[in-house]
Order: structure tokens, then sequence, then C-alpha cells
């Protein structure tokens, strides 16, 4: 991705704590997108996500939720809102292979 193709605009990457999902959220903050950085339970990769994002030039937080729960869902989007005070434009959802839970769910974007 050429560098700040992706300047001032905001991803969600779930799953962005390790593995294939770390790499698209560094990816992203290379471009110069700014991150939400969703995880389920490693706070550490987390923070190591958070720490390399904001290494790359952008801006990242990250928000514990379990995608299969309504509520944490919700929490989410409402974390970024605050973090970003705009919409995002990009979510990336990332499940692992033994994922069997999925959630179907409408966000309302006001």
């Amino acid at each position: 991705m050429e560098k700040e193709c992706l300047a001032g605009q905001t991803a969600i990457v779930t799953g962005s704590s390790s593995g294939i999902g770390f790499a698209i959220a560094i990816a992203l903050a290379k471009a110069g997108a700014n991150l939400i950085v969703n995880y389920h339970s490693d706070d550490k990769g987390a923070g190591d996500a958070v720490s390399q994002i904001q290494q790359a030039g952008s801006k990242a937080i990250a928000v514990q939720a379990d995608i299969a729960k309504e509520e944490d869902v919700l929490r989410l989007f409402d974390e970024a809102r605050k973090a970003f005070v705009c919409a995002w434009e990009y979510i990336i959802v990332w499940l692992s292979s033994n994922h069997r839970k999925c959630l179907r769910l409408t966000i309302p974007w006001s």
C-alpha cells in the first residue's frame, strides 16, 4: 500500500492483537490509517500493535471486546467514536478458523 493513501481514515480491525489481524492493522497504519485495535484476551499483543501503529505515525487505541457478544460490539463502536470523533471507513473482521459463534448486528452510524 502506498504510504499515506489512507491518511485521515479510520479502520476497526478485529483480532488485531496477533497473527493476520495484527499484520493487517500494521499495513493499514503504514498506509496512514488510524486504527482501533480490537482484541479478545491478548492485552500484551494489543499493546504491541498500538505501539507499532504509533511508530508508523498513525493514531491507535486498543479495545477489548468479544465480537460474539452484542454488548461488547456496541461498546467497541462507542469507544471508536469517542476516540476518533467520526465514523470509521473500514471494518475488518478477522475470525480464526475455530471461531464457532458469529454475531449479526446492524450498527447505526449516527
